[in-house]
């Protein structure tokens, strides 16, 4: 690789690496090494490979976890926890929660209190709870109506037994950040936020910029991403495709292992002229300007 990149590119690719393995790490130690069955918040910025490695970690696994992938509703999570839940009646259920951000929001603290805390309750107090039935799958309507209480509107779920997994691009506040607060309603809302952070084992995946590029290249030149894309794609062009991320770095429209995929897809395409299409498609009006003077 120092035939490829200058010293102080080397320097910030091995600091992503570490990070890299840190990830990794935080991965496998949530999956395979959690004898208290603590749950688990993983954070780092979109695009790092969470869900890379989450994969990873599960093609390892004799019973993988149920994996929840994207934005879902507070009632559908509901239904898909206690539906886990109604199948496997016995022994621990792990879930993994990849990319669900839109349940991670202020206005579902109380539900992720519960769910997270030292009573181990998710629930639901809404009077809609039945309307929304219907929009189920007929086992996911089974486990719901086996789960209502007779005596209360809603549902109480114990997921005393459930141990949650949570990749997400959402960073937790901490206690500093929640005292430093500008405003008194900031303050409470930051507070309600940290409130999570305390009942799980977070781990924060957070980098410099320039480490960020140090991270996407080497990714780039150790894990098969460009290869999905374009098999014969060789060390050379990767380099060229990352010399180039790092002279834009500051302009570019999205930092992560993501742009790398559709920059190739675009040699893919235009062979020819892919330098103009990426100039065109991921930097800043103001950079293409510049570029062009």
């Amino acid at each position: 690789m120092n035939q490829y990149f200058d010293t102080d590119q080397i320097n910030l690719i091995n600091k992503g690496a570490l990070k890299q393995t840190v990830l990794r790490q935080a991965v496998d130690e949530a999956l395979n090494h959690n004898p208290f069955n603590e749950n688990y918040y993983i954070y780092s910025p979109p695009g790092l490979g969470k869900t890379f490695e989450l994969d990873r970690g599960l093609a390892n696994m004799v019973n993988p976890p149920l994996v929840l992938e994207g934005n879902t509703s507070p009632f559908a999570f509901l239904a898909d926890v206690q539906t886990a839940l109604y199948f496997q009646p016995t022994g621990k259920v792990v879930i993994a929660l990849d990319d669900c951000d839109s349940l991670l929001t202020e206005k579902n603290v109380n539900m992720l209190k519960g769910m997270f805390g030292n009573r181990r309750i998710l629930s639901w107090n809404k009077a809609n709870g039945h309307t929304l039935l219907g929009g189920l799958g007929d086992e996911q309507r089974e486990a719901m109506e086996a789960a209502k209480s007779p005596d209360r509107s809603g549902w109480q779920i114990d997921v005393s037994r459930v141990t949650f997994i949570v990749l997400s691009n959402i960073p937790l506040p901490t206690a500093n950040q929640v005292d430093e607060a500008s405003t008194n309603d900031k303050r409470t809302a930051l507070g309600h936020m940290q409130a999570i952070r305390r009942r799980n084992q977070v781990k924060d995946i957070d980098m410099p910029r320039d480490v960020l590029w140090g991270y996407v290249a080497n990714v780039t030149v150790n894990e098969q991403v460009c290869e999905k894309f374009m098999p014969s794609i060789t060390i050379e062009q990767k380099v060229s495709m990352l010399i180039w991320c790092e002279k834009y770095w500051d302009n570019v429209k999205e930092r992560n292992i993501s742009l790398i995929e559709k920059m190739t897809k675009d040699m893919v395409r235009f062979p020819q002229n892919y330098k103009d299409i990426w100039k065109t498609n991921y930097l800043e009006v103001k950079a293409q300007k510049a570029n062009n003077d």
